[in-house]
């Protein structure tokens, strides 16, 4: 990474701020032998119909400005980060989408693999009420790129 300033940085944060498609931050626990509260954070850059951004920005921040959309985020995450903080960073998009510019960071995952591995199971268990399943059923049926795999997977179960 560069070496920013302290304005360097605010201006990055600023910048991405309100641009990140998905950020959670939850507390966690760990058994080890600091008992220190640890923070997870995921930043999740969610594509739908466009691939990476790459447009120039005008922040006037040297090697930030040129970067891509995945570099910039995770910039702006990782500055502020501690030995305390862990993260992860999730590319998800639609199967047979271009891979991320620092797919060596983020871990890509396509719109499928949450039907199959997340979606489908919850479907498959008694514990929904029927709201939970209306909501997940409508979901996975109005999603053009995923409707016709979900109407394979409900026929062969």
């Amino acid at each position: 990474l560069y070496q920013w300033g302290e304005d360097d940085i605010q201006k990055i944060i600023a910048k991405c701020q309100d641009r990140i498609d998905v950020f959670v931050s939850c507390d966690i626990e760990f058994n080890d032998e600091d008992d220190k509260a640890r923070k997870l954070q995921i930043v999740i850059e969610n594509k739908i119909d466009s691939g990476e951004g790459k447009g120039k920005k005008k922040t006037g921040v040297e090697g930030y400005d040129d970067a891509t959309q995945t570099q910039r985020y995770h910039y702006a995450t990782a500055l502020k980060n501690s030995e305390y903080v862990t993260q992860l960073y999730v590319y998800l998009a639609p199967a047979g989408a271009d891979k991320c510019e620092l797919d060596d960071v983020y871990i890509q995952i396509n719109y499928q693999d949450i039907v199959d591995g997340i979606i489908m199971p919850m479907l498959a268990s008694s514990a929904l009420s029927l709201r939970q399943r209306f909501f997940l059923e409508e979901l996975v049926t109005t999603s053009p790129s995923i409707s016709a795999n979900f109407a394979a997977c409900s026929a062969s179960s």
